[in-house]
């Protein structure tokens, strides 16, 4: 009798088989089909008790470890964006801010070797408003409003203006503008509605990586009578399906080379002249897999340029750039920094230039660091730099949304 018990396991469909044993390898997440990268959420989620590793079939998916609101993606790990700026360390006079980045991704690290999950921070200066808050004072309590429902018991709300007198500088009156109490209509309420079962689960709807099943029922057993409200819960609900298969990747191009020199071919000694040259930058796509599409658009850039390494040019100071970061956001003391800098006055030449008959003009750039020359301020040649410390630091603490 064991026998026919083991062959029909056997021949068990391919995807039923995979769905039916158990997990190995890394703890099992929470899969996602979507890492959104303006809020670090993860969305549209397929279900849980999944493994990393089949959950990052797909680099596009994202997971979530049990009992974290960190959202992790699968793709290769890089900066987050810049979080929004926390609010100023004090609600009136200057005071500081800090924002936060966060190393979101898997199976690597971020430039500078941070691992997953890292955060950096920033910290500013800030001021809300000049002035400190007054308060105001509310006025007499207006009439109640109609009960909240038609029929049962609900509530009903009183409002007052916070205006006797008007608040200044962003202050607030005390306490609530509004209050509520219990009503009761009298009137008996209409009947609520009941599910039927659960229908068929649908096909696997993906050829890669997991996808997403799924069944619906309705709201007719009974249907909602007289007014009566909808049926509370979902009308349809999700199954993960995996098909184990790797889901294409396309190639992504990196950042572009340092441009070469400026040069002209079959012509030497063109530094500090109006002879324009060209120059060459490259990149390469990286990252293609699995009959991934290969990167749009071209793997070199040329350019029209006049070269001015160390040529000696004539400067001028800038105006004060503005403030900077204060450095360092989460360490003892941080300061902030604004510079005047001894710029270049370029030499006039041509804007444009015709290299080749009927393919009209090019616009030219200038390349190389020139050596400048300005008048000595406050006892400097290149940089004049003016620092200041930033006040009413923030700590630097791990976001509660984000917490692992």
């Amino acid at each position: 009798m064991p026998a026919p018990a083991q062959a029909s396991w056997l021949l068990l469909p391919p995807l039923l088989l995979l769905l039916t044993l158990p997990a190995t390898g890394s703890d099992p997440v929470l899969c996602f089909t979507q890492y959104e990268e303006s809020s670090g959420k993860c969305k549209g989620l397929l279900g849980g008790g999944v493994r990393v590793e089949d959950c990052c079939l797909n680099t596009a998916y994202a997971f979530q470890e049990p009992g974290s609101k960190l959202c992790q993606a699968c793709r290769t790990p890089q900066w987050s964006p810049w979080s929004r700026w926390n609010p100023c360390s004090v609600t009136c006079t200057e005071g500081s801010q800090l924002r936060h980045r966060r190393c979101v991704g898997w199976n690597g690290k971020c430039s500078e070797k941070m691992a997953p999950g890292t955060l950096e921070w920033q910290l500013q200066a800030c001021e809300d408003q000049p002035c400190c808050p007054e308060i105001g004072g509310w006025s007499d309590w207006g009439p109640w409003a109609p009960c909240s429902v038609t029929c049962s018991k609900g509530i009903q709300i009183r409002r007052r203006t916070c205006d006797h007198p008007t608040p200044k500088c962003g202050g607030k009156c005390p306490g609530e503008a509004q209050e509520s109490q219990a009503c009761d209509t009298q009137q008996v309420c209409p009947m609520a509605g009941g599910w039927g079962p659960w229908g068929p689960v649908s096909p696997c709807p993906v050829t890669c990586g997991l996808g997403q099943t799924m069944n619906q029922r309705r709201c007719d057993h009974p249907v909602p009578q007289h007014g009566g409200p909808f049926c509370v819960g979902d009308a349809t609900r999700t199954h993960i399906c995996n098909t184990a298969v790797f889901c294409p990747v396309n190639g992504q191009w990196g950042p572009w080379e340092e441009w070469s020199t400026c040069v002209r071919p079959k012509m030497t000694g063109i530094s500090c002249k109006e002879i324009p040259g060209q120059q060459t930058r490259g990149r390469n796509c990286r990252g293609r897999k699995y009959d991934g599409q290969r990167c749009a658009g071209e793997p070199q850039d040329i350019r029209h340029c006049y070269n001015i390494q160390r040529c000696r040019l004539d400067g001028s100071w800038s105006e004060w750039t503005t403030w900077g970061l204060c450095d360092p956001p989460c360490g003892p003391n941080p300061m902030r920094t604004r510079q005047r800098l001894c710029t270049a006055v370029l030499p006039k030449f041509a804007p444009t230039v015709t290299m080749v008959e009927g393919q009209g003009e090019k616009n030219v750039t200038f390349w190389g660091k020139p050596l400048t020359l300005c008048e000595m301020l406050q006892g400097q040649k290149l940089v004049v730099e003016e620092k200041r410390p930033c006040l009413h630091v923030p700590a630097c603490k791990e976001p509660e949304d984000e917490k692992l």
